[in-house]
């Protein structure tokens, strides 16, 4: 059973970011100024990333949970070789990279809940930095969460739709883009109250 929480006092993170790249916006740039800022207010953060590895301010702990890197910056859409899956959320992002479609969010997701579940009276709360995997209904079930959306990543699939030149591109956009729905249906479960969280449920931000 989990001891209540002392609400003036400092908490214990764990913050998750499928994608760590130190210098876009919304992945290790969000990520290090957050987690520096929870730091020096005075709470306990560490931080569960797949690659590209976030940096971080030296006094936060880093928990590298990497991806197959399918997409990656030298060989984009390379396919992995057998000997390279080695567990069931390896062959969650192989099998939605066969299907057509981005893969890295869900399989991060079930690699953080097994992670996490293995600490389950070391945390207070887990951040989620927009990974939205159905394994963070998982982690939810463990620990009070909150979420960050930075932006709707459907306008990102409407430019890209929009700017497609043919039906087969616009097909093949959609196809990859179909992990949005998964990212709305966490989304949407997620509890949307901030005094939920020191209870034991989930809050809900927007950047």
């Amino acid at each position: 059973m989990r001891p209540p929480l002392d609400p003036n006092g400092p908490l214990r993170i764990a913050y998750l970011t499928y994608r760590g790249k130190p210098h876009v916006g919304g992945q290790g740039v969000y990520t290090r100024h957050l987690t520096k800022a929870l730091v020096d207010l005075g709470h306990h953060v560490e931080v569960y990333a797949g690659q590209p590895y976030p940096i971080l301010d030296p006094r936060i702990a880093l928990h590298k949970l990497p991806s197959l890197d399918i997409f990656n910056d030298l060989y984009p859409g390379r396919f992995p070789a057998y000997w390279e899956i080695k567990s069931w959320p390896d062959a969650v992002e192989v099998l939605q990279f066969l299907k057509g479609t981005f893969g890295e969010p869900r399989a991060f997701s079930i690699r953080a809940h097994r992670a996490l579940a293995k600490r389950v009276n070391d945390f207070d709360l887990v951040h989620d930095n927009q990974c939205l995997g159905y394994g963070i209904q998982d982690i939810e079930k463990l620990f009070p969460t909150i979420v960050t959306l930075h932006h709707p990543i459907t306008k990102d699939r409407k430019l890209e739709m929009d700017h497609a030149p043919n039906f087969w591109k616009r097909r093949a956009i959609g196809r990859w883009y179909s992990f949005v729905k998964m990212q709305g249906k966490v989304a949407s479960s997620m509890p949307r109250s901030w005094s939920s969280v020191r209870t034991r449920s989930t809050t809900f931000t927007k950047t």
